[in-house]
């Protein structure tokens, strides 16, 4: 213990070396704990990107089925109509439902041919839109109302108690079918549609027009692509005959009265459950059990359309949509990750050299003890305390400063990586002092206080294959791209490697540096030792031999 105090006194007594050490580890722990985080921030911003900039069609959920439901209360007469799309959003996987964010329910009539003279022939369906109200303006008179009316003696089997809806339409559409407010026009039902052609008798029905709107959002998700309530689709049969599609929009009141009619017929109506998913909540965290729920999810409505085989339809695009990301994820992975990773392991291997210097100062200090009758763990204890009361509290500081800064990634991570980074510089310390805890001092001449003056072998075969490597992996990466090295690496995305080159063409430029500059250097030592001054011939000298100006040039080259 008292070896751990005098440890302690020597940390305060040198404040400003242990300050600058302390804010060395906190950098550098917090430029490690944030790589993972900003790598995270950065898939998560491609895949919710790679969802957003897709069609809302296709990042978001409809659920399509043809029956007939009971008509709600008179204050809310769309209630069972939700009730039923709740009850089929349940049967979502759960990843799938997290992702629901919003909700809305269309009810629609077959296809109705409008007996309206117009340059090509015009078909509009009765649609009751759920929270349309939020996107449209009435310009010319007013919303539709439940009021239906009827008609007797209609059509060519004169037919009793036809319907007389009231309906209003877009600009867009009353001048393309060439309708004006306050018009009532003839319906008849058209064979070729589904919900029209399984009828009993002749579909007819009546519109009036009680209203004109503009649509003031047509932009909007809430759409899903489906413009036949902001203005007329052409469907082409050929390339003579064109038709016009259009929707014409009904009071939700009109649900009871627009099901009792089609009921009467034998029709049924289309029902669309449509759910808006979030982007922001989807994650590459959660990228791959997102892709399998959704699998799941087409495996249970395997149809986009409905057909005798499949009563209801799945409409959605988010599949394709995260599989093609993650697949040019892969290809991206190896970019991102030298960006993010490549600064924080330069900079741990900048404190590793800082925590050599560091050692090197203390070295004399710990020689002369040794040869004192210090224990081999009375030398090493003192180090591993100090290092760890430095690096523990900035690692600490730097994890929180991680989290804070970047809301991305996993915690375990972020706390993994700044760990790292003392146990970095404690195991360099350790390592550095570790030949004189095993010696005997320096009047014993043991082994820790030796010292070596030339560089042996073993250190230049190992630091040739430093530079070769750096050579190598920079030739590799500019000639074929990160993206080609991670293809050829099985297409797995990130690679450590890859990640590390940068760090390692640093390390191979300070090592290629270091064994070149005692040449221009011993010429400045001739040159010192022909003039009268001791001091720069010794310092010329120094320079030329190394010692720790050579860890400095590569802490500053790194």
């Amino acid at each position: 213990m008292a070896w751990i105090g005098l440890a302690l006194r020597r940390l305060r007594a040198d404040r400003p070396a242990t300050v600058g050490l302390a804010v060395l580890v906190l950098v550098t722990a917090l430029l490690a704990a944030l790589s993972p985080r900003v790598l995270a921030r950065f898939a998560d911003d491609a895949v919710r990107t790679a969802v957003a900039e897709a069609p809302a069609a296709a990042r978001n959920i409809a659920l399509i089925q043809h029956l007939l439901i009971g008509p709600g209360p008179e204050d809310d007469p769309l209630q069972f109509v939700r009730a039923a799309g709740l009850e089929r959003e349940r049967t979502f996987p759960a990843p799938v439902r997290a992702l629901i964010t919003g909700r809305s329910a269309a009810v629609e009539s077959g296809r109705f041919h409008v007996d309206k003279a117009t340059t090509d022939p015009a078909f509009a369906r009765l649609r009751i839109q759920e929270g349309v109200d939020d996107y449209i303006r009435y310009v010319q008179g007013v919303p539709p109302t439940a009021t239906v009316t009827t008609r007797d003696d209609v059509g060519p089997t004169a037919q009793d108690g036809v319907p007389v809806y009231e309906v209003g339409i877009s600009e867009a559409t009353a001048k393309g079918f060439g309708l004006s407010l306050g018009e009532t026009v003839p319906l008849t039902g058209d064979p070729g549609d589904p919900l029209i052609g399984r009828g009993s008798r002749d579909a007819l029905a009546f519109a009036t027009v009680t209203g004109i709107y503009e649509v003031t959002r047509p932009d909007a998700d809430f759409w899903l692509d489906d413009p036949t309530l902001i203005h007329p689709v052409i469907r082409a049969l050929s390339a003579e005959v064109q038709l016009l599609d259009a929707a014409f929009l009904l009071a939700d009141a009109t649900h009871d009265p627009l099901a009792r009619a089609m009921a009467g017929s034998d029709r049924v109506l289309r029902y669309t459950w449509r759910s808006f998913l979030d982007p922001d909540l989807v994650s590459d965290a959660n990228l791959d059990r997102t892709i399998t729920a959704f699998r799941q999810l087409q495996v249970q409505y395997p149809s986009a359309n409905v057909t005798a085989a499949a009563d209801t339809a799945l409409r959605t695009g988010m599949l394709p949509i995260l599989e093609q990301h993650r697949a040019r994820w892969y290809a991206a992975e190896s970019v991102v990750s030298v960006i993010a990773l490549g600064p924080a392991l330069v900079a741990v291997g900048t404190l590793a050299l800082i925590a050599v210097l560091a050692a090197r100062r203390r070295r004399s200090t710990m020689v002369l003890a040794r040869s004192r009758g210090a224990s081999g763990a009375q030398v090493v204890l003192p180090v591993l305390v100090e290092g760890l009361l430095i690096g523990v509290p900035a690692a600490i500081v730097a994890a929180v400063g991680a989290v804070l800064l970047v809301p991305a990634g996993r915690i375990d991570t972020t706390i993994a990586a700044a760990a790292a980074v003392v146990v970095v510089g404690v195991v360099v310390v350790i390592a550095t002092v570790a030949g004189v805890a095993r010696g005997q001092g320096l009047d014993r001449g043991g082994p820790g206080a030796r010292i070596v003056t030339d560089v042996g072998p073993r250190r230049l075969v190992l630091e040739g294959l430093i530079v070769a490597a750096a050579i190598g992996g920079a030739i590799l990466l500019r000639q074929r791209g990160v993206a080609a090295v991670g293809a050829a690496n099985g297409g797995t995305g990130f690679d450590p490697l890859v990640a590390a080159v940068p760090a390692l063409v640093g390390l191979a430029a300070g090592i290629v540096v270091i064994r070149l500059y005692p040449v221009p250097l011993a010429a400045v030592a001739w040159v010192a030792a022909r003039g009268r001054g001791l001091v720069p011939m010794l310092a010329a000298r120094r320079a030329r031999e190394g010692g720790a100006s050579s860890a400095v040039l590569l802490v500053l080259l790194a």
